[in-house]
């Protein structure tokens, strides 16, 4: 894994690191399938569980959360890349349940990034120091009982970047190119699981480009090899994705989105947030390395550079740009683009993964004292502790953001067939509950549900996939609106019940009473 050759009184304690390693991944796989045994669904997390069963039930890389203007059901323009729904419908096509099938990527991918920042580590004391701050990150987050694509753009992000660093120490140009490829293959996984991924075309270049050269032509030839192949492979990756999306829809992502409406203020003061509560225990993680480690002089003579610092330089170079990069397209993303929340702390998560294994790499460097196991083992130890209890007690972990299951959700599945059409604003939990189709203006810049304009003309083009239709309005304001705009549009509309049901968000019990109609006249 490194580029210089391991002496022979290396090899013992690079076994004992190997079981250091196994043991941390393993305790951690352990650990976050017990936090993880109750998933968690948010709006994001339906959605992608609803992409991922219409992947494995219908063949095609679609949603049936419709709005007003879909040309096609199921709707095949997404906001998000495929990659976390392709993972989940590879479970659903196994017969797992929504939630199994959630944990189970959850705890593979989650895993394989511990194993990520570890592996390449000969020093155990190391290791240890990554996966717990690791472990603050995600768990304070909520990202490991939640279904998010972070348990799948995190390990692609990390094994990416860990390919190019070993390209750049590869003993051939054969070898180098071939671990380009994978690295660009990788990398455009991550951009096929999140759009912010495309930072790691600078990052993958920074780690060939920047890392501590050798002078001779065969290195030149190695970065030069590795780098051509990592843009081949992440270009063969990502191409049929866009040009999917352009031949389907003219367009290269996902819809376009209207201009920010929050204060700069605002926006700002969760970037900070972010930072406050993740950069902070970072850097105490790295005190603790520092803490048990001595850093070696580059030019020192008192010991010299580890082999294989080609590849740590790369690391280094690559988790940086990689952050950066992040960082920056998520911030602009704020500030042009009006998006559902504000920036919280899950969106910069990936961002401070790749500082930590830039900060590893970086502690690399180091060489353990030699009465480190006898006199400061406890003292890193009590530093470490606090980065991972933490989290376990934070809000996050005990605030369920799935759902409930109504009153409501029971007659649907009692009087409705599986291809009526539920047209409900922010209708999401429908669909998640009982099946059935939705048209919904949950997304950002969906047209209203009371258009009845452009739920008539949708209804037009769209409506030999769908028996019945039904409207759910969310209070009396709405229901008004909705009946004359569908009057105007020629469509009629009749209520067939009443049903007293709780609401489906979070925190509020209060019971109401939800008129069900029936819209007639679309065909």
């Amino acid at each position: 894994m490194t580029g210089g050759q391991m002496s022979t009184n290396e090899a013992p304690e690079n076994s004992a690191a190997s079981r250091w390693r196994i043991l941390l991944v393993f305790a951690t796989a352990l650990l976050l399938a017990a936090a993880c045994r109750k998933m968690q669904f948010n709006p994001d997390s339906i959605h992608y569980v609803d992409v991922a069963r219409t992947i494995a039930e219908d063949r095609v890389i679609g949603t049936w959360h419709l709005t007003a203007d879909s040309q096609r059901a199921p709707e095949t323009l997404l906001y998000w890349p495929p990659a976390y729904p392709v993972a989940l419908a590879i479970f659903f096509a196994l017969g797992l349940s929504a939630s199994m099938a959630a944990w189970a990527v959850s705890v593979a991918g989650y895993a394989a990034s511990v194993w990520l920042l570890t592996a390449w580590q000969r020093r155990p004391g190391l290791a240890l120091a990554g996966t717990l701050a690791f472990l603050h990150l995600i768990f304070l987050a909520g990202a490991p009982f939640r279904a998010w694509s972070e348990s799948v753009f995190i390990p692609l992000t990390l094994a990416s970047l860990v390919c190019m660093a070993s390209a750049t120490a590869a003993t051939s140009t054969r070898r180098s190119a071939w671990l380009g490829f994978l690295a660009g293959v990788l990398g455009g996984g991550a951009v096929l699981t999140r759009y912010v991924g495309i930072a790691l075309v600078p990052a993958l270049a920074g780690a060939a480009l920047l890392s501590p050269p050798d002078e001779d032509e065969r290195e030149k030839n190695v970065r030069r090899n590795s780098l051509i192949a990592a843009m081949a492979g992440m270009a063969l990756t990502m191409l049929p994705w866009l040009i999917r999306n352009l031949y389907l829809h003219g367009v290269l992502f996902g819809p376009d989105r209207p201009a920010n409406m929050r204060p700069l203020s605002v926006i700002l003061y969760f970037t900070g947030k972010s930072v406050y509560y993740d950069l902070g225990p970072l850097l105490l993680a790295f005190i603790f390395m520092l803490v048990g480690y001595h850093l070696v002089r580059r030019n020192g003579a008192e010991q010299a550079l580890p082999s294989g610092w080609t590849r740590t330089g790369a690391l280094i170079w690559g988790g940086v740009i990689c952050a950066a990069g992040q960082f920056a397209i998520v911030l602009l993303t704020y500030l042009r683009y009006h998006v559902d929340e504000p920036p919280t702390t899950r969106y910069f998560m990936s961002v401070y993964a790749c500082l930590l294994l830039a900060g590893l790499a970086w502690g690399a460097r180091a060489r353990l004292p030699e009465d480190a196991l006898t006199r400061r083992w406890p003292l890193l130890l009590i530093v470490a502790l606090p980065i991972v209890i933490g989290p376990l007690f934070a809000e996050a972990v005990s605030t369920d953001v799935t759902p409930r299951y109504t009153a409501l959700d029971r007659w649907v599945e009692e009087h409705t067939g599986p291809n009526d059409l539920l047209i409900a604003d922010r209708g999401w939990p429908l669909r998640f509950y009982t099946g059935r189709p939705v048209l919904e203006a949950g997304q950002v810049a969906a047209p209203s549900v009371t258009d009845g304009e452009k739920v008539a003309a949708m209804l037009e083009r769209l409506g030999a996939h769908f028996d019945q239709v039904y409207l759910l309005p969310r209070n009396d304001e709405e229901a008004a609106e909705a009946i004359a705009g569908y009057d105007a549009a020629g469509l009629r509309v009749e209520e067939v019940a009443r049903v007293i049901t709780q609401p489906q968000y979070y925190r509020h019990h209060e019971e109401y009473e939800q008129i069900v109609y029936r819209v007639t006249g679309w065909r």
